[in-house]
């Protein structure tokens, strides 16, 4: 896969980034946005909440502004329920099962905490993906479009 990575400042290590995963044939399997949380700070958090919220309002584009902020703080709150360690792509080996995902069309979002990072993920729900999901009990959290 390749991985395309986005900063507002690249020589500062913790600054909050949007990462576009793609395998060999360039279609996009994942969009994450990490907060580096070592050593937390409010504005680099503040920098976090307003890029994923751009984010999530570009492709949930029938969400009013106060559903992207309700649906950014759902997520966030998930990290404590997703510990993934060292784990730090969905569908690695040993993953943990994801607690819940949020759906927006044919869009998953969840969230975990791992390696000093909070990571919020978009994924496509493809069938293989839902059927996984469903298997180890994640909780589904439709939203409306």
């Amino acid at each position: 896969a390749v991985r395309y990575k986005f900063s507002e400042d690249e020589t500062v290590w913790s600054m909050p980034t949007i990462s576009i995963y793609a395998p060999d044939n360039d279609e996009m399997y994942e969009i994450r946005m990490t907060f580096d949380d070592h050593g937390y700070q409010e504005e680099l958090y503040n920098k976090f909440k307003e890029s994923c919220c751009c984010l999530l309002n570009m492709v949930c584009q029938n969400l009013s502004c106060e559903e992207i902020d309700e649906l950014f703080c759902n997520l966030y709150e998930l990290a404590d329920s997703n510990f993934f360690g060292n784990h730090n792509a969905y569908g690695g080996p040993k993953r943990p099962p994801l607690s819940d995902v949020y759906q927006y069309e044919n869009v998953g979002f969840y969230c975990y905490y791992g390696a000093g990072t909070v990571e919020i993920c978009m994924i496509p729900l493809t069938a293989n993906a839902i059927e996984i999901m469903q298997a180890e009990n994640t909780v589904f959290h439709s939203l409306k479009a």
